[in-house]
């Protein structure tokens, strides 16, 4: 790249910025807790999880499998999620498996 300035001109090499982590691989993960067909205890679920691992819990509809999937966190990388799940396990809820979104 030039630049050009009273009485100067000088070449410099041009910046280039490059997102990192979670962000530049395009990826977050979250922890599925369940999948449950009544709407209710789905949000119990996740107000448990909430509680065990200490970030947000997401119910939403799955038209597919015509159930409510709970969801909690979403994290950078694998290895947060998988402490989460660990968490989760000692909290008593167990069986929940890592999402990548």
């Amino acid at each position: 790249m030039v630049v050009e300035g009273p009485g100067a001109r000088t070449t410099v090499s041009r910046a280039t910025f490059v997102a990192s982590g979670a962000a530049a691989e395009g990826r977050r993960f979250r922890v599925q807790v369940a999948s449950l067909g009544d709407e209710t205890a789905a949000r119990e679920v996740a107000r448990l999880a909430e509680g065990a691992v200490g970030a947000p819990a997401v119910v939403r509809w799955n038209a597919e499998t015509r159930t409510f999937q709970v969801r909690v966190g979403e994290y950078a990388n694998r290895e947060q999620a998988q402490a989460a799940t660990a968490s989760l396990r000692r909290a008593g809820l167990s069986g929940s498996w890592i999402a990548e979104d």
